[in-house]
Formats: C-alpha cells, sequence, structure tokens
C-alpha cells in the first residue's frame, strides 16, 4: 500500500523539464506536417480514383470487366477514408499538444497523448489488416504452384 501511494503521489507531482517541452513541441509541429501532406495526398489519390473510374466507367460496358471495376474502385475508396483516420488523429494530436504547451489555452496534455495512442492503435490494426491480405494472396495463389 505505501508504495502504491508514494507512486500516485509522484506521478501527481509529474511536471515536464523544459526539454521534453521542447520535444513535444517539436514532435506536434511534424505531425501537423505530415498529418496535412498525409491527408493532402489521400485526397488527391481518390480524386484520380475518381477521375480512372469516369474513364474507364465508359469503356467498362465495352470489354465487360465492369463488375470487377467498380468492386476495385469501391475497395480504393473504402482503403482511402479509412486512411484517412490516422493521419486525422494524427492532426488532432498535434492541435491539443501545440494548445496546451504552446498557445496556453488550458487544453489538458493527456487530449492530445490520447490521439497520439489511438493513431498508433489505428496504425498496427492497419499493418495487421495487410499483413492477413497478403497471407489470403499467398494461399490463393499457391494452389497454382
Amino acid at each position: 500500500m505505501d508504495t502504491n501511494d508514494n507512486l500516485e503521489e509522484e506521478f501527481n507531482a509529474f511536471n515536464l523539464s523544459s526539454e521534453s517541452r521542447d520535444y513535444l513541441i517539436t514532435s506536434a509541429k511534424w505531425a501537423k506536417i505530415i498529418a496535412i501532406t498525409s491527408l493532402i495526398s489521400v485526397v488527391i489519390s481518390l480524386l484520380g480514383s475518381i477521375a480512372f473510374m469516369s474513364f474507364v466507367g465508359t469503356r467498362g460496358i465495352e470489354t465487360g470487366v465492369e463488375f470487377i471495376t467498380i468492386l476495385y474502385f469501391l475497395i480504393f475508396i473504402v482503403f482511402g477514408v479509412m486512411a484517412m483516420t490516422p493521419f486525422y488523429m494524427l492532426y488532432k494530436f498535434s492541435t491539443e499538444t501545440s494548445a496546451n504547451l504552446v498557445e496556453f489555452k488550458g487544453v489538458p496534455l493527456y487530449k492530445g497523448i490520447r490521439y497520439l495512442r489511438s493513431f498508433f492503435k489505428i496504425m498496427v490494426l492497419f499493418i495487421l489488416i495487410i499483413i492477413v491480405l497478403y497471407i489470403a494472396v499467398i494461399l490463393y495463389f499457391s494452389q497454382y504452384f
């Protein structure tokens, strides 16, 4: 009991050193740059897929591949929208952390860190999904060898 009480008191008395604060501010700035450029690139990719679909969509009827083209388009749109989520979380980490450390708006620091935690959780989830997709493709094509 005494050890837990001491740990809780130490945690409540926790203060950021100026060096740690500077690192968090720098991390928030870079996170904002990465998030904005990533969101822009995802939007450009989605717009490109819409343009490609409008071009291929007119030819799909002639070639008989309209179903697979629409399926690829829908999969691309779903993954594009899913790809926006972690970058939004990274952007929110940046804005919330900056609001606490730079602008002193009274926003608790844990709100920014919470978005960073969500960013990493989503990235791990995406990595697991991609690994499962790779395994599924390997198993599917292994029957041909």
